[in-house]
């Protein structure tokens, strides 16, 4: 097995088309080897190479307050566990500041509608896969809304919403049918709230709502600035089921750094279905259509945004 230390500013890697598995690995536990037996299915059907993408230190370290955040191995163990299980490559990404979300402009969270977010609290606070980094509370003064934050098995950071009260939300969002429902916002950080409002308006013709401020414990948390600190917060409604939530960070934020040709690091790109592609867009990828699934032969292209952000539109 070959091991590769590497940083996000560094070269690309020089390996070949792999099968990869993504995650921390801490342990290779029951639910990691799962993962690596999906990889190795995928590694006989294509012919290729199997790799693993891991992290060195575990980014809990980064979202926890705690001094001593428990590890099942060390580095050095996990890299020979990893071997035993016939790993082909394995790259060790150094996780630092160009890795957080919530400290970089962009595609910052995925939040999930929920049925009641104090009752999932109760079924995910002993979970060995999630960790919860913000307990449920009302996120408005009219208690219409109540969300938790937790940090998921590869470490994405989730937000899991109820509304309770959806006639004081000023929201037209269909509610949860399920008790984990499905993605209804995706949450895009930005340094400037009105510029991305214009941008979105005359490249989309989706209106957004007037900014207005919301406490966001996870970000004020993240940037050591009082829990009470409430953020220029903006909606965008796309359907009945989806919206963007433009959030405007504080100013010590900053842009991801990213390699030529290469996807950021974090939640690189989102993708949203539209009837037809304009072609007046400032597209970084030509239009084109694939067989491949998602896009059974429908047209798709690519956009990158004010912040940085990759944005993926997709041809009914």
């Amino acid at each position: 097995m070959k091991v590769y230390n590497w940083k996000i500013k560094d070269k690309k890697l020089n390996i070949e088309p792999s099968a990869a598995a993504i995650g921390n690995f801490d342990g290779v536990h029951l639910g990691h080897q799962k993962v690596l037996e999906e990889a190795k299915k995928l590694s006989t059907e294509k012919k290729l190479p199997i790799s693993v993408l891991t992290f060195e230190p575990h980014p809990r370290e980064f979202f926890s307050s705690e001094k001593n955040n428990f590890l099942l191995q060390t580095n050095s163990q996990k890299i020979e566990t990893l071997r035993k299980h016939g790993i082909d490559n394995l790259i060790n990404l150094k996780f630092d500041k160009n890795l957080r979300s919530l400290k970089t402009y962009g595609w910052n969270a995925i939040e999930i509608l929920v049925k009641d977010t104090e009752q999932l609290f109760l079924k995910l606070k002993d979970s060995q896969y999630f960790r919860i980094v913000g307990e449920p509370v009302y996120i408005s003064d009219e208690k219409s809304i109540k969300a938790m934050q937790v940090l998921g098995p590869s470490n994405e950071l989730i937000y899991f919403t109820s509304i309770e009260k959806p006639e004081k939300t000023g929201l037209t969002i269909e509610g949860a049918s399920a008790e984990i429902d499905r993605i209804f916002i995706m949450i895009l950080g930005v340094d400037n709230i009105e510029s991305l409002r214009r941008y979105y308006s005359e490249k989309f013709n989706i209106i957004t709502s007037d900014p207005a401020p919301f406490r966001i414990r996870t970000l004020s948390n993240e940037h050591g600035l009082p829990i009470e600190t409430k953020y220029p917060l903006s909606i965008a409604t796309l359907s009945e089921k989806s919206l963007i939530e433009i959030d405007e960070y504080p100013k010590a934020s900053v842009y991801r750094e990213n390699m030529a040709n290469e996807l950021p690091p974090g939640i690189a790109m989102v993708s949203f279905y539209v009837d037809s592609i304009p072609n007046t867009l400032p597209f970084i990828s030509p239009v084109a259509a694939d067989e491949e699934l998602p896009y059974n032969k429908r047209k798709s292209a690519v956009i990158r945004g004010p912040v940085g952000e990759l944005i993926e539109i997709i041809e009914t």
